[in-house]
């Protein structure tokens, strides 16, 4: 995955995070839960707290590192 692509994956995750914030505030989101895991959901958890997306992101970090190792 390029740096790009990278940067995708983060918005698109900043974006469920938020949409996620605003249901709850107009009372059409049940639960303020992680999308990953039963923690409670913010944008400081997503994205420094989840075991789930850290896992996540290392593994799409590993993944450049290969890419990275193949092409030089």
């Amino acid at each position: 995955m390029t740096l790009s692509g990278s940067l995708f994956a983060v918005n698109v995750m900043l974006k469920a995070s938020i949409i996620k914030e605003e249901l709850k505030k107009c009372n059409i989101a049940t639960d303020d839960h992680c999308n990953f895991c039963p923690r409670t959901h913010s944008i400081m958890h997503t994205f420094l707290e989840c075991d789930s997306t850290i896992k996540w992101f290392n593994d799409i970090h590993k993944l450049n590192e290969i890419k990275c190792e193949s092409f030089c």
